[in-house]
């Protein structure tokens, strides 16, 4: 990797996305910050247009999409003051507002899916608050469920054969939860010990299971059929994140765990020697490779020259991509300070991270 450009921000940035303008065409690398700003920079790094939007509470999700086909990008964004917002992104990127929707609590994630198959898209989002609300592109609630506590990740699951959606959500009650996706009627639930933080499906010799896990540092897998649980593999540390892959067969799944032994540490955080790992999962359910000592932030898979690539931010604020055929290491730079983001522009040939010291990098991949 070869740095190609570095913007800095007086805060730190918690993520972007990329969008091109629909006028002109033009991309535009749209950054969010832990103080409710919105950064726009083009794609040599210059910053375009900067505003803040909350009264300096997080940002931590931002969606754009033209969702009602009007030829304009919107944008749907929320965070820790629980507000879900949705402007129309003008051509001279200046934001119109067209609605709110207020949670009671911080916003742990926002899904943009036809939910219903009637051609329209909806919004689902959800709260540490302890619902899961689903809302039309007007603001208008089409359906919400609660959950005995906050939720932490969600997808929807496209039942592409009897045409039916269901979503699939996890609480920090322990609970598995599964949705019909046009009624919002619980179609069925599973309980464990302690807070599920993450969850996929992996399309297995088996069958296709639900995978989960968390801080009984466990991954569960269970059969979404009759919802029995076949196998389960322990951890050291907290299951944080799980994604399937491909999206035409999602016959594997990256795994990764977390530690906090840098909390209150007093050892520098690039000396602290992680017990965390990421690993890959095939669909016999044997583990392909596994990178230990990596606290892992961000996970990002994508190809490059015919190249399958797993791209990772880390807590010590290491970038590296990973082969994903064998797990090795194939670059790696250090930017020391956490990496909360990192995405491959496959139409610009670059890739992008964000720090929590305010950094925002470009790089060329080189002999990759």
């Amino acid at each position: 990797m070869k740095k190609s450009w570095c913007y800095f921000h007086k805060n730190s940035v918690l993520g972007f996305v990329a969008f091109k303008l629909k006028k002109n065409n033009e991309k535009v690398i749209l950054n969010y910050t832990n103080k409710g700003e919105l950064l726009f920079l083009n794609l040599v790094g210059k910053l375009t247009k900067e505003m803040s939007i909350t009264d300096k509470s997080a940002i931590l999700f931002v969606k754009v999409s033209d969702i009602n086909n009007d030829g304009f990008q919107e944008l749907i964004l929320g965070g820790i003051d629980g507000v879900l917002r949705f402007y129309k992104i003008k051509n001279d990127l200046n934001l119109e507002q067209i609605w709110i929707h207020k949670f009671d609590s911080s916003i742990s994630g926002i899904l943009i899916n036809d939910i219903n198959y009637d051609g329209n898209l909806e919004i689902i989002a959800f709260s540490l608050d302890r619902s899961l609300r689903v809302l039309d592109i007007k603001g208008k609630l089409v359906w919400a469920q609660m959950f005995e506590k906050g939720i932490g990740d969600a997808f929807v699951w496209d039942d592409k054969e009897n045409k039916k959606k269901q979503i699939f959500a996890v609480g920090n009650d322990g609970t598995v939860r599964v949705f019909d996706g046009k009624t919002g009627e619980l179609l069925w639930f599973k309980l464990f010990s302690n807070k599920i933080r993450c969850l996929s499906i992996i399309n297995s010799i088996y069958n296709l299971l639900l995978i989960c896990g968390g801080d009984d540092k466990v991954l569960h897998l269970i059969d979404i059929n009759n919802h029995e649980e076949i196998k389960k593999i322990p951890f050291p540390n907290y299951i944080w994140k799980c994604k399937s892959y491909p999206k035409s067969s999602l016959n594997n799944a990256l795994i990764s765990t977390y530690s906090f032994d840098y909390f209150d540490s007093s050892i520098p955080l690039a000396q602290v020697k992680f017990s965390s790992q990421i690993l890959c999962l095939n669909k016999n359910l044997r583990i392909k490779w596994d990178l230990k000592d990596v606290n892992t932030e961000y996970i990002h898979l994508f190809r490059r020259n015919n190249v399958k690539l797993v791209g990772i931010g880390t807590t010590k604020g290491e970038i590296i991509l990973i082969n994903e055929k064998n797990g090795k290491i194939i670059s790696l730079i250090n930017e020391k300070s956490c990496i909360n983001m990192v995405k491959y522009l496959s139409d610009n040939d670059l890739l992008i991270s964000c720090n929590d010291n305010g950094q925002i990098n470009a790089y060329h991949l080189i002999n990759l």
